[in-house]
């Protein structure tokens, strides 16, 4: 996917696996960039921008990536993520004969028990639709066993586990992360990305460590200058 602000003249290109950092040094810059994004306001935004696809078409800025303001606020409970987990998890089951069928097995005897139950009632009751994994998972509310307590750093990791599992095709874009974390645990985060599919986007007031691999780095200074890195 691909970023286009109004105030930057280099498209902004997340590609899975390979991160973008986009590191502004003017505060005025940063914060509009970042209060647009959050908005989703797309070319109504403060500072304007569009979204577009890789194959070259426009996206709707509304839900077209997961913002996220810091390490404390990862979006475990994002509908965009469980929704993608259950896709995967349904397609998992109708790719096992052995598992679908015990699957289909299962949900013929609860249907059988809960009709059974409604027989002391007046009316004639059924099921309207057939069983279906993702709105059982859904109601069920089936998500990633999340530890609050583990260490922020950790936490973080667990996450990207979630969304690589979830093979969510939004990109991430996170918010003045390396304000949390030394130099040793930005390169141990990088690799970990470049070695995944995700989409991230880090926006950044400022970005004082070297490439760890093939991650993309733009920095713009207090004069507007664009420099790769």
């Amino acid at each position: 996917m691909r970023f286009c602000i109004q105030g930057i003249e280099s498209a902004i290109e997340v590609l899975p696996g390979r991160p973008f950092v986009l590191a502004i040094d003017n505060k005025t810059l940063y914060s509009r960039v970042v209060q647009s994004l959050f908005s989703e306001e797309g070319e109504c935004a403060t500072e304007p921008y569009t979204c577009w696809s890789c194959d070259g078409k426009s996206i709707k800025p509304k839900g077209a990536a997961i913002v996220i303001p810091s390490p404390f606020c990862l979006p475990w409970d994002c509908k965009d993520i469980s929704g993608s987990l259950y896709a995967r998890i349904e397609a998992l089951i109708m790719e096992d004969e052995g598992l679908r069928s015990e699957v289909e097995t299962l949900a013929r005897d609860l249907r059988v028990i809960l009709q059974r139950a409604a027989l002391s009632l007046r009316g004639d009751y059924e099921f309207k639709s057939e069983w279906d994994a993702k709105k059982y998972l859904k109601v069920f509310s089936f998500g990633y066993d999340a530890d609050m307590h583990q260490p922020l750093f950790d936490s973080l990791i667990s996450f990207f586990g979630a969304v690589e599992d979830a093979c969510l095709e939004k990109p991430l874009v996170f918010v003045n992360f390396q304000s949390y974390f030394d130099g040793e645990k930005m390169r141990e985060l990088f690799s970990r990305l470049l070695q995944s599919n995700m989409k991230v986007l880090f926006l950044e007031c400022n970005w004082p460590f070297a490439r760890v691999g093939d991650e993309r780095i733009l920095q713009i200074d207090q004069h507007f200058l664009e420099i790769e890195r």
